[in-house]
């Protein structure tokens, strides 16, 4: 019973380390022959991604190591994978990006194999808990994911001034269970974690519709806007039009009233270029009040 509780937190450990973001296979297939122009960056995009991979594989060795199994031949395969990267740096040194690039990903797939066979090796002594672990922790790592990309594109539409307030509140609500999705899982509560999972689930896309309806109405409103800043520019040039037909003195008052319309309308347009809708709005009925006077004014 002891090694049983000490194999689930690990199992829980080893199965998000086996989880590598399937991007970096973005880069295979052929990505080595266009190599020429941006080498040097997309070179270190995969170093980096493959010293992640390596430390991912040197935890999991530790940790079947310390849960008492034989990971002697997994340790070739980790030392094989220093060498490879050992290779593709210096291959990157000396200016190789191929070979760099193809030594860099030999590299990821020894490393890869290192942490697949220790979390296999723990699955197999205890196959009914690193099942469960292994398939909650990846989605519940993946739904993490989506929260971000959620996230960033809450704070992308809240910097063009928009009020996404609501979206930010429902998403801390998700952080927060995916928070009491993980204790469950530390405590062996796996079906309790699974409905939490499927609730965050709902959530996040809740907070993404929410977010693109939201864009949309903003949209629809500036639009609408522009729409009546239009004919408010048409008004004013029919207003004009009648001012050669009153006399001088009602003539120079309406086009002081006028050269006030002008300035509201400037003052309209920064706001919508802002999104301060609100105030745009409210500035829109206030034009809409002082045209209607000018042109009662001009009517005689």
């Amino acid at each position: 019973m002891k090694k049983v509780t000490r194999i689930i937190p690990c199992v829980l450990v080893l199965s998000i380390l086996a989880y590598i973001p399937l991007t970096v296979y973005a880069y295979q297939g052929g990505a080595n022959y266009r190599f020429q122009g941006k080498g040097d960056e997309r070179l270190e995009q995969i170093m980096d991604l493959v010293e992640k991979a390596r430390i991912r594989a040197s935890i999991s060795l530790q940790l079947s190591q310390n849960l008492g199994f034989d990971v002697s031949r997994l340790q070739e395969k980790y030392r094989l994978g220093l060498q490879l990267m050992d290779n593709a740096n210096l291959e990157y040194r000396n200016g190789k990006y191929v070979e760099a690039l193809n030594y860099a990903f030999q590299a990821m797939n020894a490393f890869r194999e290192c942490i697949r066979n220790a979390t296999r090796t723990i699955a197999e002594d205890r196959a009914n808990v690193s099942i469960g672990w292994m398939g909650l922790t990846v989605a519940v790592d993946r739904l993490e994911e989506f929260v971000e990309r959620v996230n960033s594109s809450v704070q992308a539409v809240k910097a063009e001034g928009m009020d996404v307030s609501v979206v930010e509140d429902l998403l801390e609500e998700v952080k927060a269970t995916i928070a009491e999705i993980k204790n469950l899982l530390r405590v062996g509560n796996i079906s309790g974690a699974a409905k939490l999972l499927g609730d965050a689930r709902a959530k996040a896309s809740a907070a993404l519709a929410m977010l693109r309806r939201i864009v949309c109405a903003e949209h629809i409103m500036v639009k609408r806007m522009e729409r009546y800043l239009e004919k408010f520019e048409e008004a004013r040039s029919k207003i004009y039009d009648r001012l050669r037909m009153v006399p001088q003195h009602i003539r120079e008052r309406v086009r002081l009233k006028l050269d006030e319309v002008e300035n509201l309308l400037n003052e309209v347009r920064g706001m919508i270029r802002n999104r301060i809708m609100e105030r745009a709005m409210n500035r829109i009925m206030e034009m809409h009040r002082r045209l209607l006077d000018i042109l009662n004014e001009t009517k005689g």
